[in-house]
């Protein structure tokens, strides 16, 4: 039972009970979920727009030697980026939906050193 005894040892530090932080912050998961997404969404549209005008710009100034280069470039950061959206996106689901889990990984993360 490591959760209920990270829970203690939070709740011996702040002088609260441990029923009480833990029903606190499952109740702030789901908000903590939606919070993700939209911050997700603002995201996407911001490095949408960057992207738009990154190719614009490449399409006027590169050359035909220096645009596959630019293709394998773009290419990398359009697999990361979308590594990071789905890794985000997953994080704020598991915080919707299942937030018992979402406060015990949080809390574990809190207190390890």
């Amino acid at each position: 039972m490591v959760e209920q005894e990270v829970i203690l040892k939070i709740a011996e530090q702040l002088n609260v009970s441990a029923t009480h932080i833990y029903t606190v912050l499952v109740q702030s998961q789901p908000m903590v979920g939606m919070l993700n997404i939209l911050f997700l969404a603002l995201w996407i549209v911001m490095f949408g727009v960057g992207v738009g005008a990154i190719v614009s710009y490449a399409k006027k100034h590169i050359d035909e030697h220096g645009r596959p280069l630019f293709i394998m470039t773009a290419s990398m950061i359009y697999v990361l980026m979308l590594t990071l959206i789905v890794s985000i996106l997953l994080d704020a689901t598991v915080s919707i939906l299942v937030p018992e889990y979402a406060t015990i990984t949080y809390l574990i993360g809190a207190l390890a050193p």
